[in-house]
């Protein structure tokens, strides 16, 4: 599956390595999801739902709230509000692979203007 892939006003075609072990000149999301077709085995291994539940219980209860640590290191409670009204005053657009860079560059207009 070679060809052109795009993100956001980017793309390119991706190109063939004849020397490389991996599949190449594929999307590598391809290759992961479907590894059958590139002579690979597919090695994941399901969790069932049950257990990621139980799981997520028992860290909460060890080490506090998923939510407090998906911070950035250093990233203060102030700034953390500060940017959550920029993106509120833009709109609250969702944020996506596709949308990210876009809704960055606006929430750092904003800032600007801070």
């Amino acid at each position: 599956m070679t060809g052109r892939v795009g993100y956001a006003g980017r793309d390119h075609r991706v190109r063939f390595q004849h020397d490389k072990n991996m599949p190449s000149g594929h999307i590598p999301a391809h290759a992961f999801e479907h590894p059958t077709h590139f002579a690979g085995v597919d090695c994941r291994i399901r969790v069932p739902q049950a257990a990621v539940d139980e799981l997520r219980e028992y860290l909460t209860e060890d080490v506090g709230p998923r939510d407090s640590h998906l911070r950035w290191p250093g990233l203060t409670l102030e700034l953390e509000q500060t940017v959550q009204t920029a993106w509120e005053d833009i709109g609250s657009p969702k944020i996506s692979m596709e949308s990210a860079w876009d809704v960055f560059r606006m929430i750092s207009n904003v800032l600007d203007n801070y």
